[in-house]
């Protein structure tokens, strides 16, 4: 089972919560946003937050928010273990700390919170810098698509 916790309420962070939430062998921990009142609709299924110092352990750390506040929310995991991912198209994996583990994740769709989407036919697309963590990744992007590359 892959823990995972959601950082950001956006339109792909609310796509996610759900696909994940759906998928067996992937446990949604803990959602993070900066306004509460954007996840509070979550708080009977998941722990949420908007309190950096409150998130708890998972596994994969996903910041699926803007490209302008990844290097920001990265900066308030540093002491996180678990493998730090943003799910930007553009930004590389040097947005991140150099002493994270880090990735990316990145469906390859536009998403609008209202429009309903089938993660099994978008494709994904992964990076890691370390064998160990692209696999976790490719575990993860496998439990939701049948495109991962």
């Amino acid at each position: 089972m892959i823990r995972i916790s959601i950082l950001g309420s956006g339109n792909l962070a609310t796509h996610l919560f759900k696909a994940f939430e759906a998928c067996p062998t992937i446990k949604v921990v803990q959602c993070y946003a900066r306004d509460i009142s954007k996840i509070e609709g979550y708080k009977d299924r998941v722990a949420i937050t908007s309190d950096f110092t409150k998130l708890l352990d998972s596994d994969i750390y996903m910041l699926a928010v803007s490209d302008d506040a990844i290097a920001e929310i990265s900066q308030h995991l540093k002491v996180k273990k678990g493998l730090i991912v943003h799910t930007s198209g553009i930004a590389t994996l040097d947005v991140l700390l150099p002493n994270q583990r880090r990735g990316s994740f990145y469906p390859l769709q536009t998403f609008t919170k209202a429009v309903p989407v089938d993660f099994k036919v978008i494709p994904i697309c992964i990076e890691a810098d370390y064998e160990e963590d692209l696999f976790l990744l490719q575990k993860l992007a496998n439990g939701l698509s049948d495109k991962v590359v």
